[in-house]
């Protein structure tokens, strides 16, 4: 009899707390319906009482009913707004409220299936405040960039009215000079931004940028993919938030190509058809590639041949590597002869724009143009290299990020990191994405059914399996200018690939020296 009562009693415990951990807001469900709370993200700052919460919920038996959001803001749970409509299972939903007053809310969702109710396993929490600052944002965005950032930044503006952000425009090529010149003099921007992270350990030895780790809770840190936030990390200190991540790929108008090449004998066939040479093709130019001036672009067959600019870890050049000069040699003999004579950046581009060219191999940066251009095409991968045992080019990936320099003001400090953690949000990622084909670094943003979705995003998505990191070491920006050199020399035909890539390496290695007091 005794034996009975105590089973008796374990059971009605055990339904007691099982009632409990359904009901109650921030305990775990051990039942087959489960519910995540996607955003705000956990300790959130805002400045508009207009709010979007959004979750996923997920059953895998019954269907889901209903859900509900509740509030806590006085110490007590409050039921606030329920679903009237369809709950989609395993999808986004949202629900939208106004919060009552300036106040930190803790807040969670309630979801039900035919069986059983959940709360989300844990809380997040809400901060509406009334951020003030003005923040001012450095930039080289293209003129399709700038459309899109200005269109969002009016998103940001209307939720947070108090926060001025002001974007100032500078060239690509000067960008650099630009913030070590004005940033050393005190007259730097409170933040920039650029495309890649190879500035950001010369900067941080020039103290030009300062870290944010103490800014940047967990719950945002959980948003983004590790690798896009080692790539703003340096000597163990996180520097930047990302937004997007890029990488180079090949470009192919579908007017011309309905079968894109996959290797460089297929491609160099179709540059020897081109109309320019005597061919048949209807194009003019088979391929269009920025070469002048800009090693970035040519380093897919410098990896492909196994060579290198820079070791990040070894901090060793490769300027002068055999796979470097192979590289060099090569492109020079057999892609230069068929490319346009101007080999800047806006011909090459203007070329596949214009439906003068097939082939493209380029950046996310430029989707936007092709798009304006009414050109149909498509993306796939920089074609394996016939000539050296169909290797695969490794194109350089960057993570375009924001950075915050030693420039900023106490006052304009919360301003900037609201700025930076919106900014670089799911949300934000999600339309940068739809509008300029940018590669989202959130788990949330790029699994999106949208983003998904889109032949562009996944093209692009495909490339960056065969990528490599761009080194960040301060040496970079003097390894940059021995490259370009080097390269200009071997296309304009002044010196061989084994000369020019020969004096690159030693004026490179001196210039360490002096800059660094070492090599390597």
């Amino acid at each position: 009899m005794l034996v009975a009562v105590i089973v008796i009693i374990i059971v009605i415990i055990a339904i007691v707390a099982a009632a409990v951990i359904y009901y109650m807001p921030g305990a775990a469900s051990t039942s087959g319906l489960s519910v995540t709370l996607n955003s705000p993200v956990d300790q959130t700052v805002q400045s508009t009482n207009a709010t979007t919460f959004t979750y996923t919920p997920v059953s895998r038996g019954a269907s889901i009913v209903n859900a509900s959001l509740w509030k806590n803001l006085t110490g007590t749970w409050a039921l606030v707004e329920s679903n009237t409509t369809a709950v989609q299972n395993n999808t986004a939903n949202a629900f939208s409220y106004t919060l009552p007053m300036l106040a930190t809310y803790i807040w969670n969702v309630q979801v039900f299936n035919s069986t059983t109710g959940v709360f989300a396993s844990a809380n997040n929490t809400l901060i509406y405040k009334y951020v003030t600052g003005t923040v001012t944002l450095w930039h080289a965005l293209n003129p399709d960039e700038l459309t899109a950032w200005q269109a969002q930044l009016s998103v940001f503006e209307s939720l947070y009215p108090g926060i001025a952000v002001n974007m100032v425009q500078k060239t690509a090529t000067g960008m650099h000079d630009a913030l070590t010149t004005a940033i050393a003099a005190g007259q730097g921007p409170d933040l920039y931004t650029w495309g890649a992270e190879d500035w950001q350990g010369e900067f941080v030895n020039a103290s030009l940028i300062i870290p944010i780790d103490s800014y940047v809770d967990s719950a945002t840190l959980a948003l983004y993919y590790p690798s896009a936030l080692s790539a703003m990390t340096y000597q163990g200190h996180l520097y930047a938030l990302p937004i997007s991540a890029e990488c180079l790929t090949m470009f192919y108008n579908k007017a011309y190509i309905t079968t894109p090449p996959t290797t460089t004998d297929q491609m160099v066939a179709l540059m020897q058809n081109e109309s320019t040479k005597g061919g048949t093709a209807p194009y003019e130019y088979g391929l269009s590639y920025v070469t002048l001036h800009d090693p970035y672009h040519l380093y897919p067959w410098v990896s492909g041949w196994g060579g290198y600019y820079y070791n990040d870890t070894t901090h060793i050049l490769g300027l002068n590597s055999t796979g470097t000069i192979a590289a060099a040699s090569w492109f020079n003999s057999t892609i230069l002869p068929y490319l346009a004579p101007d080999l800047g950046g806006a011909s090459q581009d203007g070329l596949f724009e214009q439906n003068k060219s097939a082939l493209l191999v380029d950046g996310p940066w430029e989707v936007a143009n092709v798009k304006k251009a009414n050109i149909t095409f498509g993306l796939s991968l920089i074609p394996v290299i016939s000539q050296n045992n169909n290797a695969t080019p490794m194109p350089f990936e960057g993570v375009k990020g924001i950075w915050m320099t030693s420039n900023i003001q106490d006052a304009n400090k919360e301003a900037a990191i609201v700025f930076m953690k919106w900014w670089t949000g799911v949300d934000n990622q999600i339309a940068l994405g739809k509008a300029l084909g940018y590669i989202p670094v959130t788990y949330g943003a790029y699994n999106d059914p949208t983003i998904q979705s889109d032949p562009v995003i996944a093209g692009f998505g495909n490339q960056l399996k065969y990528t490599t990191g761009i080194p960040s070491s301060p040496q970079m920006s003097l390894v940059w200018t021995g490259a370009t050199n080097a390269w200009d020399a071997v296309v304009q035909g002044t010196q061989t690939a084994q000369v020019a890539f020969q004096q690159a390496e030693d004026s490179t290695i001196t210039n360490i020296q002096t800059t660094f007091g070492h090599y390597p």
